[in-house]
This record gives structure tokens, C-alpha cells and sequence, in this order.
């Protein structure tokens, strides 16, 4: 065990004074050092790894999570989650590739990080990913469970699936309405009141959510009808 693996260890066991004892021990950021901290990442207890995480985020920034890309492997799917965490925090744009492997039935325990990760990231290929993995994904469960993520992303992702609705199936239409009833958002508020309208029975639960959440004169008055 190396001298730095061994002071980690120890200041690990005091939370409470663990950057002062661990920062000044950092020097020069090498490759076993990270290696390191990725362990207990991947094997650390819930408290370890929050601190580590935390070191990752607030000490380390760049120079730290420029090193965490290569540990979204899909077959290390406690490092990868706790690895997706940081980056997304850090907005680390140049993980975007490697987050996108993860979005995939074959992983399941993955998706939801993957999608909350790259929901932080601030770049429109980041959009795309999000709006191409609601219209395409075909797992509910993680498409319900994704959701809140994509909703971060709402500003930009209402015009596109504005564009893309009449195009879809129903089924899919059904999603793209659930997204419209969170987003709340003014720019539905046609689409919402014509399928009100037209699919009462069908469609009327996610087109009474979204326009009782715009609130508008318009929205209100159809809901009145």
C-alpha cells in the first residue's frame, strides 16, 4: 500500500477534519493518486465516498475529472455512477461520448445516471442525446424515472418534440405529453388544447396537468369547456 493510500485511510476515519489533513497531501496529482481515490469511490462506504466525491468537486475540479472518463466503464457500474455524479457537477463536456454507452437496456443500473449527468452538461449535442434517448428509449420504467432530468432541460427540449409530435407513434405520444404535462410549459399550450380536444379520453390526464400548469387565459378556458 502506497504512503498516500495509506494517509487517505486514515483521514477518511475523521470525517470532520479530512480536507485538512488530506488537501496538503495532494501535491502533484498523479495517476496513482487518482487511482486511489477511484477505488473508494467504487468501494468506499457511503460516507467515503460522499467525501471523495466532494474532494473531486470542489478541490480538484478539472484536473480531477478530466481523469474520470476512462472509469465510465459499463462493467464497473459502482464506479461509473459515482464517476457520472462528478462529471455531470462539473459539467465535464468531453464525457459526453463515453456517457452515452451507458444508454442502453443491456445496463440498467446506469441509465438513470447517465441521463442526470448528461442533462448537466452544457452543450446542444448534450440536448440532442437527451431528446433522441426520450423518443427512442422503449424501457418505461427508465423513461418515467429519467424524467425529472430532462425536464432541467426543458427550454430546449420543447421546441423539438413540438417538431417531432405529429410524427410520432401513440405510444410515443403519450411520453412526449407527460414530458409537456411537467414542463408547464407556454409553448405547448397549443398542441395540449387541440389533443384535449380531440383524444378527451385518451390523452386528457397528461393535456389537463400541462395546461393547468401553464395557467393561462387560454389554458384555463379550455379546461372550462
Amino acid at each position: 500500500m502506497s504512503d498516500f493510500s495509506l494517509i487517505l485511510e486514515s483521514a477518511l476515519t475523521k470525517p470532520d477534519s479530512f480536507f485538512n489533513t488530506i488537501i496538503p497531501e495532494l501535491g502533484e496529482l498523479t495517476e496513482d493518486k487518482l487511482s486511489v481515490l477511484a477505488n473508494v469511490l467504487e468501494n468506499g462506504s457511503v460516507i467515503d465516498k460522499q467525501l471523495i466525491t466532494n474532494l473531486f468537486i470542489e478541490y480538484l475540479k478539472e484536473t480531477g475529472v478530466s481523469y474520470l472518463p476512462e472509469k465510465l466503464d459499463v462493467g464497473r457500474p459502482k464506479l461509473f455512477i459515482q464517476s457520472a455524479n462528478i462529471i455531470g457537477q462539473l459539467h465535464y463536456i468531453p464525457a459526453l461520448g463515453a456517457l452515452k454507452i451507458a444508454l442502453d437496456k443491456k445496463y440498467p443500473d446506469l441509465v438513470v445516471a447517465a441521463i442526470k449527468a448528461i442533462s448537466l452538461l452544457p452543450t446542444r449535442e448534450a440536448v440532442d442525446t437527451l431528446a433522441d434517448f426520450y423518443l427512442k428509449f422503449t424501457d418505461e420504467v427508465m423513461l418515467k424515472k429519467s424524467l425529472r432530468y430532462l425536464l432541467t432541460r426543458k427550454e430546449e427540449l420543447v421546441p423539438l418534440f413540438l417538431e417531432k409530435y405529429a410524427s410520432l407513434p401513440a405510444e410515443r405520444q403519450m411520453f412526449i405529453l407527460n414530458f409537456f404535462a411537467g414542463a408547464a410549459d407556454e409553448r405547448t399550450c397549443g398542441l395540449l388544447i387541440s389533443e384535449l380536444r380531440k383524444f378527451p379520453t385518451e390523452k386528457g390526464v397528461y393535456c389537463m396537468e400541462g395546461l393547468g400548469g401553464i395557467g393561462t387565459d387560454e389554458a384555463v378556458a379550455a379546461l372550462s369547456e
